[in-house]
C-alpha cells in the first residue's frame, strides 16, 4: 500500500481535495529513518494538494496533514497545526529545528542525500548539508555539538 494517496472530487461547483495517510512502512528511506525528512515529507505532500486545487479555491482537509504530523512524526497538535499554515519553507524549518533533538539534528545532517535512499525534503537543506560536510572535512577537530544551527537558511 502506499504511504499516502490523494483525492480530489469534482462535484457540480466544488471540488474537495484531501490527503490520507496510511504509514512510513514504504515511505522512502530517509522519511522513514529521520523524523526531520518525515516531516518535510507531508509538508511537501500538502504542497503537493496546494498545486493541484490552486486553481479553483477548493477546499482541502488540512486536519488530515496535522494528523499525519502528529501519528508519523510525533509532533503536537499545535506545533503541527502552525507548521501547516507557515507561509514559506524557512518558517517552517526554523519551527521545527529548534524542537528537535540534538540526535535528530547530527541524524539529519549526516544523511547522505546524494543516494537514490535518502530523498531530501527541505528545499535547500541537501546543499547545506554538502557545504557542512566539507567543512567538517577542513576542520575536523570541531564538535558536532558546537556548531551554530539557528537560522541556518539566512
Amino acid at each position: 500500500m502506499e504511504p499516502y494517496i490523494i483525492h480530489v472530487q469534482h462535484f457540480e461547483d466544488t471540488r474537495i481535495a484531501f490527503v490520507e495517510f496510511s504509514d512510513l512502512r514504504n515511505a522512502p528511506q530517509s522519511v522513514r529513518e529521520c523524523r526531520f525528512q518525515t516531516i518535510g515529507w507531508i509538508l511537501n505532500t500538502h504542497e503537493k494538494l496546494n498545486s493541484l486545487v490552486e486553481d479553483c479555491g477548493q477546499i482541502t482537509h488540512e486536519d488530515n496533514f496535522v494528523d499525519a504530523l502528529t501519528r508519523l512524526a510525533s509532533l503536537d497538535s499545535m506545533i503541527a497545526s502552525d507548521l501547516i499554515r507557515a507561509e514559506n519553507w524557512r518558517d517552517k524549518f526554523n519551527m521545527i529545528w529548534p524542537i528537535l533533538s540534538f540526535q535528530e539534528h547530527e541524524q539529519a545532517l549526516l544523511l547522505n542525500y546524494d543516494t537514490y535512499d535518502y530523498k531530501n525534503y527541505w528545499p535547500g537543506f541537501d546543499t547545506f548539508n554538502v557545504i557542512f560536510h566539507k567543512y567538517f572535512r577542513k576542520a575536523p577537530y570541531i564538535e558536532l555539538k558546537k556548531v551554530p544551527t539557528e537560522n541556518l537558511l539566512d
